[in-house]
């Protein structure tokens, strides 16, 4: 009996703390955002703010990303087609080596 008791006074005491560790959590961000409001508005800077910043690096990063990929996707595609182009130039010399020497060569793609 008193172990389950003291074991339901500690889930007591914890739940006791994590609801008034997450209000006080709520209260103080309410006060930072409203903080942050009444700096942005007064600012003669608001149109810059530090968020479009990053939005604006992060739109810039996305843009230097999406022309790599296309870049190397063209190289990709470039490479293969002029290695099939070479393979299957050497496949046309060695057949016409073949029809000269009379003799077969094995062709490896």
């Amino acid at each position: 009996l008193i172990v389950v008791g003291s074991f339901f006074m500690i889930n007591l005491c914890l739940v006791v703390i994590a609801t008034q560790f997450s209000e006080t959590k709520k209260r103080e961000t309410a006060k930072m955002k409203a903080e942050r409001a009444k700096f942005t508005s007064s600012s003669t800077l608001s149109s810059f703010t530090n968020s479009e910043n990053t939005n604006l690096y992060r739109e810039i990063i996305k843009v230097v990303r999406h022309f790599i990929r296309r870049n190397y996707n063209r190289l990709r595609r470039l490479y293969r087609t002029f290695r099939a182009w070479k393979l299957e130039r050497k496949e046309k010399r060695l057949l016409r080596k073949q029809a000269e020497i009379g003799q077969k060569y094995n062709v490896i793609k």
